[in-house]
């Protein structure tokens, strides 16, 4: 139904977007909310003069490129769906002034948010959310945030206030938390209706320190260095009964029913060391070449996640572009099948007193 020359609506639960919107290149507001729509279709990017886009309440679980090629849009309305992740792309809109993501599946917000220069309203509220975004602090236009019903452990008042200058309103009233596990401070806020922001400048810092964030160890490998993968991870096992802030991740961690491509690629997400266990079985591997490795070192480029490379075998590591600028544990001469139990011993030990000097 048209209401406008440049404004279409249509809310009657329709699973796509009909293909005549896209012939209408002057539209200017596009509500598409309220529907049973999974995919937002690629020719999105045809609607070039569009500021206004509502595809709330629906089913999409998955942002592409093309929806971040609308370079006039000032309003992106995405509540009530399953995104679980935002692609960096979303550096591209500019102009955008509101984006509403409640009620998804995010558990963290990217890096690329923080280049929203002109951003004033952001909702991210009755997410999966447990760290307060950093990309958040750098939105200085930021005049209103949604955050709650958001499981958050750690919720940075004093940084809150002094890095977000223009902030005017914060709603964090929540329903069900978790005392055990949420930070103090988001409590005092979440029982709050409304604007909280009064509130938020009374409350001291000190009264609850920084928790023990844990340093997720993310650890790559092929299957058929399944022996190897053992040893590192007994000794990544002693180093985290050691440091109660480390917390070692591999792909044992998937449960049956899992979606383990999605369950590996959120585990590189969180990860703030990521261990590489090389041999020809893991320069080999499609999955990991294809998939697992360029994961990685995204992270490492955009998030400064740390990669420290372990030689299993002999294998052409030095003649790898992409992996051997990355510090290694053992020299590439010298891996691990090389040597002595004594000596491998002592490499894997070398590799937990590199982790200890990396998280300080």
């Amino acid at each position: 139904m048209i209401i406008k020359p440049y404004i279409i609506k249509k809310n009657s639960g329709i699973q796509d977007i009909p293909d005549d919107t896209f012939k209408k290149k002057k539209l200017i507001k596009v509500n598409f909310s309220k529907n049973r729509i999974k995919v937002i279709p690629q020719t999105i990017n045809e609607l070039k003069n569009v500021e206004v886009l509502d595809l709330s309440n629906n089913r999409i679980n998955q942002l592409f490129a093309n929806l971040f090629a609308l370079k006039k849009l000032k309003a992106l309305i995405l509540n009530n769906n399953k995104i679980s992740s935002l692609p960096r792309q979303i550096l591209n809109l500019k102009r955008l002034q509101k984006l509403h993501l409640s009620a998804n599946k995010l558990k963290d917000l990217p890096p690329e948010l923080g280049n929203l220069v002109e951003l004033k309203e952001l909702n991210i509220s009755r997410n999966e959310i447990e760290i307060f975004p950093e990309s958040i602090f750098k939105l200085k236009k930021l005049e209103n945030l949604w955050i709650g019903g958001n499981p958050i452990t750690y919720f940075p008042v004093d940084r809150i206030i002094s890095e977000l200058p223009q902030l005017k309103r914060i709603y964090c009233y929540s329903k069900m938390l978790n005392p055990g596990s949420t930070d103090m401070n988001y409590i005092k806020l979440s029982s709050i209706r409304g604007n909280s922001i009064k509130f938020l400048k009374t409350i001291d810092p000190s009264f609850n320190p920084v928790p023990n964030i844990k340093h997720q160890i993310f650890v790559s490998y092929a299957h058929e260095d399944i022996k190897w993968f053992k040893k590192v991870k007994l000794n990544l096992n002693a180093l985290s009964y050691d440091l109660n802030t480390v917390e070692i991740w591999s792909d044992e961690k998937i449960m049956a029913g899992d979606k383990w491509n999605d369950e590996i690629k959120e585990a590189i997400k969180k990860c703030s060391i990521c261990i590489l266990l090389i041999s020809t079985n893991f320069l080999g591997s499609d999955f990991i070449r294809k998939e697992e490795l360029p994961a990685i070192l995204m992270e490492a480029r955009d998030r400064g996640v740390k990669i420290l490379c372990l030689i299993l075998s002999h294998c052409k590591f030095q003649t790898n572009k992409e992996l051997k600028v990355f510090q290694t544990i053992n020299k590439p001469d010298r891996p691990l099948d090389s040597l002595k139990k004594t000596e491998q011993d002592k490499v894997l030990t070398q590799m937990t007193e590199t982790i200890e000097k990396l998280i300080g």
